[in-house]
C-alpha cells in the first residue's frame, strides 16, 4: 500500500469547499495541524485547507490554472519548483 491514509468525500458530511475531509484525514493519521503541509491544484481544495487551518502549497494543473489560489500560503507552476528547505520547512 501506497498510503497510510486515504480520505474521501465519501467519508465526510460535508465536501470541499468544507475543511472536513482534511480534519479527517489529520484525526485518521494521527497528526497534527502545524506538521502537515497541503498540495492542493483548486480554489475549492485551497479554501478547505485554509478551513482547516493548515498550510498549503497550491499547483495548478492545465484546467485550474485560471483559478484564484490567492489564499494559498505559497502558488508554484510546477512541483519542479518546489525548494525543499525554502518551501516546506520555511512555511
Amino acid at each position: 500500500m501506497v498510503f497510510d491514509c486515504i480520505v474521501t468525500g465519501n467519508d465526510v458530511e460535508h465536501v470541499k469547499p468544507a475543511p472536513d475531509i482534511y480534519l479527517l484525514a489529520l484525526k485518521r493519521m494521527g497528526v497534527k495541524k502545524k506538521e502537515c503541509i497541503v498540495f492542493e491544484d483548486s480554489q475549492t481544495g485551497v479554501t478547505a485547507a485554509k478551513a482547516a487551518g493548515l498550510k498549503v502549497i497550491a499547483v495548478p494543473n492545465f484546467y485550474t490554472k485560471s483559478h484564484d489560489l490567492s489564499k494559498a500560503d505559497k502558488i508554484l507552476k510546477s512541483f519542479k519548483d518546489i525548494d525543499i528547505e525554502k518551501d516546506l520547512w520555511r512555511l
